[in-house]
């Protein structure tokens, strides 16, 4: 399994976090549509997985909601599978990576 979207399932994506630590993840819109509105633009975000702003397990945030309301998240082993499943999803010819986790990140 390439990619997984985990949407209103909290549980399935902190046992994906936990079980995959080197893996990535797209924050995106659960109404993403592939027409690449602004939307889109503004919401859809590349993390590693270890990134507070994704991640329950590391988070001071409240611990639930990640993948309920309004996102959901694409997750991969591969940062290339998710940042292409992103781009498919939302209509985007590129997906901005978070300037938390990817800041020291020559891209």
């Amino acid at each position: 399994m390439d990619t997984v979207i985990f949407n209103n399932n909290e549980d399935a994506y902190k046992k994906w976090l936990n079980d995959n630590p080197e893996g990535y993840v797209v924050n995106l819109l659960e109404k993403a549509k592939g027409t690449a509105s602004k939307s889109d633009i503004n919401s859809t975000c590349l993390h590693h997985v270890n990134c507070f702003a994704i991640n329950p397990l590391v988070s001071d945030k409240e611990k639930t909601g990640f993948t309920t309301g309004q996102y959901q998240k694409i997750c991969s082993v591969s940062e290339e599978s998710a940042y292409n499943k992103a781009k498919e999803l939302t209509g985007l010819t590129t997906i901005k990576r978070c300037s938390f986790c990817f800041k020291h990140v020559d891209i």
